[in-house]
This record gives structure tokens, sequence and C-alpha cells, in this order.
């Protein structure tokens, strides 16, 4: 089945996981910090790639220090800088 682009981006951000390099610079996280294993975007049993050690030495210890996680912001507060 189809979705739109809208909604696969609504199921990505509510997971927290960033798309391309707007949303993440690149060398500013590791693909699990950055939630990609829920999309597959990383192949623990295949492949050679930059990180792969560290990336799955990470996935089979279950210690991911730091992830990017979706918040809500409530209260209709604009965001931003304040004078």
């Amino acid at each position: 089945e189809e979705v739109s682009e809208d909604a696969l981006d609504v199921f990505r951000v509510c997971r927290g996981v960033a798309q391309g390099p707007v949303e993440l610079p690149g060398g500013s996280g590791m693909p699990l910090e950055c939630n990609l294993e829920q999309f597959s975007g990383v192949a623990f049993n295949k492949g050679c790639y930059v990180g792969q050690e560290l990336t799955a030495r990470t996935h089979f210890r279950g210690q991911v220090r730091k992830r990017l996680m979706p918040f809500v912001l409530r209260g209709g507060g604009a965001l931003g800088r304040t004078r």
C-alpha cells in the first residue's frame, strides 16, 4: 500500500529519524544515534562501511549513549530567541 510523503514524514518524525543532510549534517551522529535501524537503514549482517565496527559493537552491546528523540511542545508559545 502506498502512503503519501507527508504521512511518511509524520511517521519518521514521530520516531525521531532524521532525513538526509538537511536534518542530519555529515559527521553529526552515528546511525544508531539517529535511529536509522528502525527503517532498516543499517545492515548488521553484511557489507563493509565506514564506522561499521563501532556501529555493530554499539548495537550488540545494547548501549546507545545518545539518540534523537521526538517531543511535543505544548502551550502555543513561539519558538526561537526572545529578547
